[in-house]
């Protein structure tokens, strides 16, 4: 992490009051002019100058229960924001350092586009005004991820009428999408998935966190990812032409048949969700070691990938949670 900005904000104070003691720690005289405080960001969507990319929509944004929203913890971010700018565009993780203080330049200069579906917490965690952030998108029920949203709620939004999905109402209000949202339903991923060539075909990963476990809502969700994704040229099969979405999982891992080969897709999921997750994905998709830490989440998740070298990202333990004799990924 970087410097603290409060910390060197004092020295700067100490320093221009008594220049000869720059490094000694005093209080200002009663009465002393003090130094305004640094201005805060007035968007939660924005990290402030104290909080590291990360950390910043886990300490501000509320987690909203009706929506069954549960944040990563910030390190898990960290780690995830690493994974992707690596699969996006070929970035040594470890230059990758999105949760630095302030934000390396590595984030910016990857070239794809990542598909955050229901998983703002890590499309917001990419510094704001880098390239990979510019070029992604975040696909959430949530308006407030819309844009610069109002401040976190204080109160949980009104339930829903009958028939409603996650405090959404049966027959979905209209919200027209921006350039790096839209209000995804999934239960109707093709009609909420704008119809044009800036969201279907267009990502090179897609990032998946559904808010629910079952095979109904994951099945809908993996419609959503196909629609969403093109052929990762390193990872396509030869012959293809690298366009449009396909079908569902079940050909050779990898072969030419593999609707899913050069598809990158991550997702968080539990563990005994793997045969349905390679069903729907395609056999290439594997369990890492790595696995993410959810604070306020009950029970523990896996992190799942289907790419060539994920290993390199996620490949090690996450010193958040308690080692196991099961660490290794399958």
């Amino acid at each position: 992490m970087g410097d603290d900005p409060d910390a060197k904000a004092g020295a700067a104070f100490i320093a221009r009051r008594d220049p000869a003691n720059a490094t000694r720690a005093s209080v200002p005289k009663r009465g002393a002019r003090r130094e305004p405080p640094p201005p805060r960001a007035s968007d939660p969507l924005d990290p402030s100058p104290t909080i590291s990319p990360p950390s910043w929509i886990v300490s501000r944004v509320r987690e909203d229960g009706d929506m069954n929203q549960y944040w990563y913890s910030a390190a898990s971010i960290g780690a995830l924001v690493r994974a992707c700018a690596a699969a996006a565009g070929g970035t040594d993780p470890a230059d990758a350092a999105a949760d630095a203080d302030p934000p390396t330049a590595s984030t910016s200069d990857v070239g794809g586009r990542i598909a955050f579906l229901s998983s703002p917490s890590v499309y917001f965690a990419l510094p704001r005004h880098c390239a990979l952030r510019a070029r992604s998108a975040v696909l959430d029920p949530d308006p407030q991820f819309r844009s610069a949203p109002a401040p976190p709620r204080r109160a949980p939004p009104p339930a829903g009428p009958a028939g409603s999905v996650l405090g959404l109402p049966a027959t979905p209000a209209t919200h027209p999408p921006t350039d790096h949202w839209c209000a995804f339903d999934f239960r109707d991923p093709e009609g909420t998935i704008p119809d044009d060539a800036r969201w279907r075909g267009a990502f090179d990963l897609v990032v998946v966190d559904p808010p629910f476990v079952t095979e109904d809502v994951w099945t809908q969700y993996a419609a959503a990812a196909r629609l969403l994704l093109r052929r990762d040229p390193r990872d396509a099969p030869a012959g293809d032409d690298g366009g449009g979405a396909g079908g569902a999982g079940g050909a050779a891992p990898g072969g030419a048949d593999d609707p899913w080969a050069g598809r990158r897709v991550l997702c968080t999921t539990l563990r005994e969700n793997l045969p349905l997750l390679r069903r729907l994905f395609g056999g290439a998709l594997r369990r890492q070691r790595w696995r993410p830490s959810v604070p306020r989440l009950p029970y523990q998740y896996d992190c799942y990938a289907n790419w060539p070298g994920a290993a390199a990202a996620l490949g090690g333990r996450n010193p958040e949670l308690p080692e196991s004799s099961d660490d290794e990924g399958r």
